[in-house]
């Protein structure tokens, strides 16, 4: 497995670190975006997989790796050229998701690729959604989107918290916004995750931006995914320890609300990493992707 260590900037300034995994003179890349807390490293079972058959993935840490992460920005006024932030998954504001994934597409674009496949995990899947709704400067290189792991974190916390400890939590959370406190971190009798506020707000609350997968709200118009006009590959686990219904029913709603554009498989005994379960993912999405490469 040929992997490199690379970095680049997202496009507002943030110095991010990641992989070149099985890089080639191949013009077609995925580019990796994890989830919440995680980082890089949750893709490489998934790169070295892909790499082995031939393919090329791009994995790095984005602003919302780890639940507090220290980044540098770049700065030519500061004495190192640089400042520091405190951001990772407790304190990043979701719609900057757009920076770091148009700051990877220029990377390997400047590289000379011209197929781009935005690979999301967990809430990742969210942020690639919304990006490539954001990006119309890259609509003829972004050729499709894979979504591993699509899910609502509003629905799943109803089912696992209760609809009563949500709704405190989220008029807790709307309190200290009011307060100007909205970088502040939740209090943990209050809720058990490591979030600010407003972080809080945008996972949980079912009118945000962030709720794009909005099955567990059947009068809700998911504008945003139905704003996609790339093809888009949808991978659940059966087994996956978030989800709040079964597979099935995601899938049905992702094929409603995507149409024609939507491709949908469920893996038998997948959890939300899809732990051991690398090669089937990886044949779903190689099979998705010579059928999108041929039309």
């Amino acid at each position: 497995m040929n992997i490199e260590y690379i970095k680049f900037t997202s496009t507002d300034g943030l110095v991010l670190d990641g992989l070149d995994v099985g890089r080639s003179t191949s013009s077609t890349v995925f580019i990796f975006i994890h989830g919440f807390s995680s980082s890089l490293f949750a893709g490489i079972p998934l790169a070295k997989t892909m790499s082995d058959q031939g393919s090329q993935v791009i994995l790095f840490n984005n602003r919302g790796h780890d639940f507090i992460a220290k980044l540098k920005k770049v700065d030519k006024s500061a004495k190192k050229g640089y400042k520091t932030q405190l951001i990772g998954s407790s304190h990043e504001i979701f719609t900057d998701c757009v920076f770091d994934i148009e700051g990877a597409m220029k990377f390997v674009y400047d590289r000379g690729v011209s197929n781009i496949f935005l690979v999301g995990h967990s809430t990742g899947c969210q942020k690639v959604i919304y990006a490539a709704t954001r990006l119309p400067q890259y609509a003829s290189i972004v050729k499709g989107i894979i979504l591993l792991a699509p899910v609502s974190d509003h629905a799943g916390e109803l089912a696992h918290e209760g609809a009563q400890k949500v709704k405190n939590a989220l008029e807790y959370a709307k309190n200290m916004v009011q307060k100007g406190r909205s970088h502040d971190i939740m209090p943990a009798e209050v809720w058990h995750k490591l979030v600010d506020a407003q972080r809080f707000l945008s996972l949980n609350d079912p009118e945000s931006l962030e709720e794009i997968f909005s099955y567990s709200q059947p009068k809700k118009e998911a504008a945003t995914l139905g704003s996609l006009k790339v093809p888009v590959l949808a991978i659940l686990g059966d087994d996956d320890e978030h989800l709040d219904r079964p597979a099935s029913m995601i899938a049905d709603w992702l094929r409603k609300e995507l149409g024609s554009l939507a491709t949908v498989r469920i893996i038998s005994g997948g959890n939300h990493n899809f732990t051991n379960l690398e090669s089937a993912l990886v044949s779903s999405i190689h099979e998705w992707v010579n059928a999108v490469q041929q039309k």
